[in-house]
C-alpha cells in the first residue's frame, strides 16, 4: 500500500465519521457551517474601516476636488 492510499483512506474515513457525527449533532453541525461560512465571507469580502491615510495624501484629494 503506498502512502498516497493511505492518506487518501484516512480522509475517507474521516469524511465518513463526520458525516455520522453531522447526523447525529444536526443543531451543532449547522453552527458550525454558519460560523465558517460567515468567516469565509468576512475573509473573502473584507471592509476597510478608516481606509490607508497613506495611500490618499491630503494634498492629491484637494488637488481633484478643485
Amino acid at each position: 500500500m503506498s502512502i498516497g492510499n493511505i492518506i487518501r483512506t484516512v480522509l475517507e474515513l474521516a469524511a465518513i465519521i463526520f458525516v455520522l457525527w453531522g447526523l447525529f449533532n444536526e443543531e451543532k453541525f449547522v453552527a458550525f457551517e454558519e460560523r465558517l461560512f460567515a468567516r469565509i465571507r468576512r475573509n473573502r469580502f473584507k471592509v476597510i474601516k478608516g481606509g490607508n491615510k497613506a495611500a490618499f495624501p491630503s494634498s492629491d484629494l484637494q488637488r481633484k476636488s478643485v
